[in-house]
């Protein structure tokens, strides 16, 4: 049971829970109202039938004193108006032997189907129920303040229990009826307080599922459930702005701002789908600095890191439109040029980069001129891959720096050897 309900959604249990207690509720109101409601019926039916006694009684002592049977039956046939009336008899005690005898039953009125006694002897003056169907009442006859009879009645009460079970049922089908109508309205209120919830957590299934953290969850009102799609949003705002930090930081050089060999990678790979679809060429350009090492141990990394910014700034400027500048790590950059997207061959990139990107830069303790190293390679999908490629250019370079550096070098098909790459290992 416990498992059920638990597994109900909020709404649900809220609404179960509200049917719960309010059934429960409506049977403990309606047992305390029927039992009192019969206590209080219970209680009447004994005064009415107590005044019926001593009516009779009073008007019988005639009757019952001259032994007239006439009058004493005139007296009882009154009775036959009451359908509750059962068994009613007037006895008159013996002068001789008291009230503890035989006495004489001077009138009485019966049902054949009913086998009552008209007889009280060792039994004290009452009105009581002797059963849960049946009242009985006996009363003393007195004359001249003593006992000279008796009238006794029985009196069917399946009236007062079918007003109680009457009673039950109505209660019982009023109490189902306002149930339905508090559980149909319960639901609908639940309805408009629960949608905004049942909203927000729909989006929080989307933003999982999809991992799309530029969703935002509609505000309906200016409530507490208001204030929670606030937050909510607002953890969405900083989880785009942390996620877009994060993939910068993946795709990015932290140094220079440059895609790092993590997007040179996936940019290179893209260019050789272009040449396969589009039968377009890709080209690389190796660009390695001329004694970078002698100002890192001259002057220091931090002058090594301003000096790879200005470069990076200069690289691409120089590139522009024209290719993808990349730094691979260290003094080590490239450019992609993809024929598919950039206009201008791959050699005169390399040119313009040659060109803008070397000579003099001013630091505030020293002047140093910029010299590089360019190996450039071309190719297409039938010919190369990212890997081949790369190892094309590593070679173009490692022939520029012995023929002089600052300067370009193509990667000859022709004259040049990718074993040349082992040997600049």
């Amino acid at each position: 049971m416990r498992n059920w309900f638990n597994n109900l959604s909020l709404q649900r249990k809220v609404v179960t829970t509200a049917a719960i207690l309010l059934t429960l509720s409506l049977a403990v109101t309606s047992i305390v109202f029927s039992f009192v409601d019969r206590h209080n019926s219970r209680l009447n039916f004994i005064e009415k039938y107590q005044a019926i006694s001593d009516v009779l009684s009073k008007r019988s002592s005639a009757a019952i004193a001259f032994d007239d049977a006439t009058q004493a039956d005139q007296n009882l046939k009154s009775l036959k108006f009451d359908t509750n009336v059962l068994y009613a008899c007037l006895y008159r005690f013996s002068e001789i032997e008291g009230f503890d005898a035989l006495n004489k039953i001077v009138a009485k009125i019966e049902y054949p189907k009913y086998d009552y006694k008209c007889d009280i002897r060792n039994s004290p003056e009452r009105i009581y129920f002797p059963q849960t169907q049946l009242l009985r009442s006996h009363q003393y006859i007195y004359q001249d303040d003593q006992i000279r009879g008796a009238l006794i009645l029985y009196v069917d009460v399946s009236e007062l229990n079918q007003r109680f079970w009457s009673i039950i049922f109505s209660i019982l089908g009023i109490g189902t009826i306002g149930a339905f109508v508090a559980y149909v309205a319960t639901y609908r209120l639940l309805s408009m307080i629960t949608s905004p919830i049942l909203a927000l957590k729909d989006v929080v299934n989307d933003v999982k599922e999809n991992r799309d953290f530029s969703q935002r969850a509609l505000k309906r009102y200016n409530d507490e459930v208001g204030e929670l799609v606030d937050g909510f949003n607002q953890m969405l705002s900083q989880i785009e702005t942390d996620q877009s930090l994060l993939e910068e930081m993946a795709y990015v050089d932290a140094l220079t701002e440059l895609p790092n060999r993590r997007m040179f990678k996936e940019q290179l790979a893209r260019s050789f789908a272009h040449s396969q679809a589009y039968h377009s060429k890709v080209g690389v350009i190796f660009i390695d600095l001329d004694n970078f090492k002698w100002v890192n141990d001259s002057k220091g990394h931090d002058s090594g890191d301003l000096l790879l910014q200005r470069i990076a700034t200069r690289l691409q400027d120089a590139t522009g439109s024209n290719g993808v500048a990349c730094r691979l790590g260290g003094d080590e950059f490239t450019v992609i040029v993809d024929s598919f997207i950039h206009p201008l061959p791959v050699e005169t990139v390399a040119k313009n980069i040659l060109e803008h990107v070397s000579g003099n830069v001013e630091f505030e303790t020293f002047d140093y001129r910029i010299s590089l190293s360019l190996g450039v390679a071309e190719g297409d999908y039938l010919t190369d891959n990212h890997i081949s490629i790369m190892k094309k250019a590593d070679v173009a370079v490692y022939h520029a720096k012995e023929s002089g550096k600052g300067r370009y070098r193509v990667f000859d098909e022709n004259t040049d050897s990718l074993d040349d790459e082992a040997k600049h290992a």
